[in-house]
């Protein structure tokens, strides 16, 4: 046991709507969202193995885009 975690801020941010809109747009995208898209490389196929490439790719890239974009948005 332990203490349980602080509750999370309950407020809508564009943080929180811009990820959930592109895992959303991912997931309509392949039908597939990261756990399942992992357990799918056990099948063979082409498919999810791209998808998982890019998804690494996605997120090797997303801190840097977020630097920039934050730091856009500082200056303007």
């Amino acid at each position: 046991g332990g203490d349980f975690p602080e509750r999370p801020d309950p407020r809508l941010d564009r943080k929180l709507i811009v990820g959930a809109v592109l895992f959303g747009a991912g997931w309509g995208l392949v039908g597939l969202c990261p756990g399942p898209a992992l357990a799918s490389l056990g099948f063979g196929g082409l498919g999810g193995l791209i998808f998982l490439i890019t998804m690494l790719a996605g997120m090797m890239i997303a801190p840097k885009a977020r630097r920039i974009l934050d730091t856009t948005r500082a200056a303007g």
